[in-house]
C-alpha cells in the first residue's frame, strides 16, 4: 500500500480521505476502532488525528482523518512529520499502514 499526501501549511487546517480495503475491496469498519497520530522526526507526538467514519452501506471502509477542531497548527514544525494508522476490528487484532510523511511548510501568504 502507497500513502500519497498533501502538505499543509502552518496555521492551516489540513484533513485526509481514505478506504480501508482487504484484497483491494472496501470493508465495513461500523465496529473498527482507528487511530492516528502526527510526530516529528523525534517521536513527539505533535497531533492525534480526529478519525470520522464514512457511511458504511454507501462507503465501505470510508474514513476521513482530520485535524481536531481548536488546533493550533501555526507552531508545527517545518519538515515532514510521520504517522501511520491502526486499525482493530472489534475483538481483532491490530493492522497498522506503512509509515508516511506529511510535509510542513510555511505559509507564504501572512
Amino acid at each position: 500500500m502507497t500513502i500519497t499526501v498533501p502538505s499543509t501549511k502552518r496555521g492551516d487546517d489540513w484533513s485526509l480521505v481514505g478506504v480501508y480495503k482487504e484484497n483491494g475491496v472496501g470493508v465495513n469498519i461500523t465496529n473498527f476502532t482507528i487511530r492516528c497520530q502526527l510526530r516529528d522526526a523525534n517521536l513527539n507526538l505533535i497531533c492525534e488525528l480526529t478519525v470520522t467514519k464514512s457511511n458504511q452501506t454507501t462507503t465501505p471502509g470510508g474514513f476521513v482523518l482530520s485535524i481536531p477542531a481548536g488546533t493550533d497548527t501555526t507552531t508545527w514544525p517545518i519538515g515532514n512529520l510521520q504517522s501511520d494508522i491502526e486499525f482493530v476490528p472489534y475483538g481483532g487484532r491490530k493492522k497498522s499502514t506503512e509509515t508516511f510523511l506529511v510535509p510542513v511548510v510555511e505559509e507564504v501568504t501572512k
